[in-house]
C-alpha cells in the first residue's frame, strides 16, 4: 500500500516503500557481485565491485563524513583484485599442465599489501585537492534540477533522517530554503552532535551567540540563491592571516565591534566551512574567503578540511537606545534592498502597516520581529505552489513555518520599508556544557535575519518564535591574541590511526599468506608438521626419525584427548602417516622417489584440509588436564 501511495506522489511517512526500494537495490548489487566474482575465469573482479563502489561513493556524497567507508572499500578492492588475479593465473597454469613457482602467490600478495599500505597512508596525509571553479560551474548548471529532485524525494519520503548541509559555495549552492533539508527529520537530530565550540576569556552572561556559516542576499520569490559564480570573488589566505584588519572599529556613539576568539572542533570527522560568532576574520589554517562584492563576505572555507581550528571574528556591541538614533545606511548596499519585481503588493502593504508609528530603523525592525513571533512555528508545512511567492504564501495563507520562513519574511518585509537586510545561515548556540563552551547538534541548524546599522555593522534579529529573543552583546570579551596552530596540534591524529590500522591489516594479511604458502621442499613440509607438533605439546627427543615422530605425536594426542575426539584423531593420524611416508620417501628414496611440485602441492593441500582437526587437537587438552 505504501509503495502505491508513493507511486502516486503522496508522502509515505513510514518510509516502508523507501526501505523496500533500498533493500531491492542492495540485493541487486550483491547479486551482481556474486555473479561476476564467482565466474571461473575471475577476470572481472573489478566489474563485480563497481556497483558497490558507486553506491558507497554516492552515499558518502549525500550523507557526508562517510569517506572512510569508501577508503575501506578501495583497500578491500585492491586485496581482492590481487587474490583473484593470482587464483586465475594458478588455475590457468594447472589447466595447461605448466610448472610454476609456488611462492609466486606469496610474492604478489606481499606486493599488493605494500601498495595498499602506501596508498592508504598517502591518501590520509596528502592535502586535499579541490577544483572550486569547476565545482561551482557544475552546480550553476545542476543546482536547479537537483533541487527539484531533492524536493520530490523529501515530499515522498519525509521521514528520512538527513544531516544538515551548508548552503555555502563549495558544497551545495542554495536555491530555495537553506534549512529545508531538516523537514520531517524529527527529534533524532538532537543526537547528531556536530561541533564543539569554546570562546576564550568568556565573561559575558546571558549572551547567546549564533554560529554563522554564510549569508544570502538574493531573494528569488521561491527562496534564496547565491550569486552566479562569475560574480563572486575569492581570496586565499594563509593560516593566521586576516582577510580584513582585526582592529576594533572606531566608536561612533552607537556601538563598536569587538574581537571574539573561538576554538571549533568538528565531532564527526573533519570540516571545511568556518563557523563563528559574528563575522569571521581570521583562521588558524589556510582558508578561502568568498565575497559577493568588495569586502562583502559570504563566508570562509578551509583549503584543507580540519578537525580543529581557531577562529577570530568580530561581533557587534551596541546599546539599543543608541541604535535608535541611527538613520543613515551604507551607500553600496542596494543589493540588500533587492526584491523581486513580481513581489505581491500586499507584502509591502503589510510591512508598512506593521511598522507604522516607528520613528527609526531599529524600531521598524523590532516591530517586524514582534509581529512575526505571533505566528506559529511548525516543521510540517505543505509545499508552496511553484507559481506562488514563498513569503506571500507564508504571511497570508500558511501563517506557520520554520526558521527559513520567518527569517525570509523578516528580510523581505524589512527591505519593503527600506532597511538593508540579509539572511544568515548557520547554527543556534546549542547546548551549554561549560561556561563559554557549547555542543551544537544538527537540530540547532538555523537561519536568522540581520539588519545593517551604520557604525555598528550587521545586527541579528530573531523572528522565529521557537527561539528565545537574543540578548545584545553588552559586556566586552577580552581581546584574544592571534590564533595559532595550537587548534591544529593534532593534524596527523587521524592519519596516525588510519596508518596504524592499515599496518595491522597489512600484517594480518602477510601472516595469512605466510601460513597458507605452499612449502617449497619436502624438508620444509616436514618442518611444518614438526612445528605444529611442538604447538600441540609434543617434544620429541633429539635424533627422532620421521616415522618415530609421527607415531609419537599420534600417541601423545591420543593420551591427551582420551578418546574425546576419536574420529577426528583417527583422520588426522592417517594424514600425518601419509605425510611422514611421503616426506621419508622424498628425503631418503633417491631421485626416482623425489616428489614432483604437483605431488608436493597435493600433499600440502591434504595437510591444509586438516586445519580444523588440528585446531581441535590443540584446544581439547586444555580442558582435560
Amino acid at each position: 500500500m505504501q509503495g502505491f501511495v508513493a507511486g502516486l506522489g503522496a508522502a509515505d511517512a513510514s518510509n516502508t516503500s523507501f526501505r523496500l526500494l533500498l533493500a531491492a537495490f542492495v540485493w541487486a548489487i550483491h547479486a551482481w557481485l556474486g555473479y561476476w566474482l564467482l565466474r571461473p575465469d575471475g577476470s572481472r573482479a573489478w566489474l563485480a565491485l563497481l556497483p558497490v563502489g558507486l553506491a558507497l561513493a554516492t552515499n558518502a556524497f549525500f550523507a557526508e563524513r562517510q569517506a572512510l567507508f569508501v577508503g575501506g572499500y578501495l583497500a578491500l578492492l585492491l586485496i581482492l583484485l590481487a587474490v583473484v588475479h593470482v587464483r586465475a593465473q594458478v588455475e590457468g597454469w594447472e589447466a595447461r599442465g605448466s610448472d610454476y613457482a609456488t611462492e609466486l602467490a606469496f610474492d604478489q600478495g606481499m606486493a599488493a599489501t605494500l601498495i595498499l599500505f602506501v596508498a592508504l597512508t598517502l591518501a590520509t596525509v596528502a592535502p586535499s585537492l579541490t577544483l572550486a571553479p569547476v565545482q561551482r560551474a557544475f552546480w550553476e548548471v545542476a543546482a536547479r534540477p537537483w533541487q527539484a529532485v531533492a524536493a520530490r524525494v523529501r515530499a515522498t519520503f519525509p521521514g528520512i533522517i538527513r544531516p544538515a548541509y551548508s548552503p555555502l559555495a563549495g558544497t551545495v549552492p542554495a536555491s530555495g530554503l537553506p534549512r529545508q533539508d531538516l523537514l520531517g527529520t524529527g527529534p533524532d537530530l538532537a543526537e547528531n552532535k556536530l561541533f564543539r565550540i569554546a570562546i576564550s576569556d568568556y565573561q559575558t552572561e546571558n549572551w547567546t551567540p549564533y554560529w554563522k556559516e554564510a549569508t544570502f542576499a538574493r531573494y528569488t520569490g521561491r527562496g534564496w540563491q547565491l550569486e552566479p559564480a562569475a560574480r563572486l570573488t575569492t581570496r586565499e589566505m594563509a593560516g593566521g592571516q586576516p582577510w580584513r584588519a582585526l582592529a576594533t572599529q572606531g566608536e561612533t556613539g552607537q556601538g563598536a565591534q569587538i574581537v571574539v576568539r573561538q576554538a571549533v572542533e568538528w565531532l564527526q570527522g573533519e570540516g571545511q566551512l568556518v563557523l563563528a560568532a559574528g563575522e569571521p576574520r581570521q583562521v588558524s589554517a589556510a582558508y578561502r574567503a568568498i565575497f559577493r562584492q568588495a569586502d562583502d563576505l559570504i563566508g570562509l572555507e578551509l583549503l584543507t578540511p580540519q578537525r580543529r581550528v581557531a577562529v577570530l571574528s568580530v561581533a557587534p556591541v551596541y546599546d539599543i537606545e543608541k541604535l535608535r538614533i541611527v538613520n543613515n545606511y551604507h551607500n553600496n548596499f542596494d543589493i540588500y534592498q533587492q526584491l523581486p519585481e513580481v513581489l505581491p503588493a500586499r507584502v509591502r502593504d503589510l510591512a508598512r502597516t506593521v511598522t507604522a508609528g516607528a520613528t527609526n530603523p531599529y524600531d521598524q525592525a523590532s516591530q517586524i520581529e514582534a509581529y512575526l513571533r505571533t505566528l506559529t512555528y511548525d516543521l510540517k508545512v505543505p509545499l508552496v505552489a511553484a507559481d506562488r511567492d514563498l513569503v506571500d504564501a507564508f504571511l497570508f495563507d500558511l501563517r506557520r513555518g520554520y526558521c527559513d520562513y520567518f527569517a525570509s519574511a523578516f528580510v523581505v518585509m524589512a527591505r519593503s520599508v527600506g532597511l538593508p537586510a540579509r539572511l544568515a545561515v548557520g547554527y543556534a548556540s546549542g547546548q551549554t556544557v561549560a561556561p563559554g563552551v557549547w555542543v551544537v547538534s544538527a537540530a540547532d541548524a538555523h537561519s536568522w535575519p540581520e539588519v545593517y546599522f551604520e557604525g555598528v555593522g550587521w545586527v541579528p534579529f530573531e523572528p522565529t518564535p521557537a527561539r528565545p529573543m537574543p540578548a545584545p552583546l553588552r559586556a566586552p570579551l577580552s581581546v584574544a591574541s592571534t590564533p595559532t596552530q595550537s587548534a591544529n596540534a593534532q593534524p596527523f591524529a587521524a592519519a596516525w590511526w588510519v596508518g596504524s590500522l592499515a599496518l595491522l591489516l597489512a600484517g594480518a594479511f602477510w601472516l595469512l599468506l605466510r601460513a597458507n604458502r605452499p612449502p617449497l621442499t619436502v624438508s620444509e613440509m616436514n618442518e611444518r608438521m614438526m612445528q605444529w607438533g611442538g604447538h600441540a605439546g609434543y617434544r620429541p627427543a633429539p635424533g627422532t626419525t620421521l616415522r618415530e615422530f609421527e607415531q609419537g605425536l599420534s600417541a601423545h594426542l591420543q593420551h591427551r584427548n582420551r578418546g574425546r575426539a576419536g574420529d577426528a584423531l583417527t583422520e588426522l593420524s592417517a594424514v600425518m602417516h601419509h605425510v611422514s611416508q611421503a616426506c621419508e620417501a622424498g628425503l631418503y628414496g633417491g631421485p626416482e622417489a623425489a616428489l614432483t611440485p604437483a605431488q608436493l602441492r597435493a600433499l600440502w593441500q591434504r595437510w591444509r584440509r586438516t586445519r580444523w582437526l588440528r585446531w581441535q587437537m590443540r584446544r581439547l587438552p586444555k580442558f582435560l588436564h
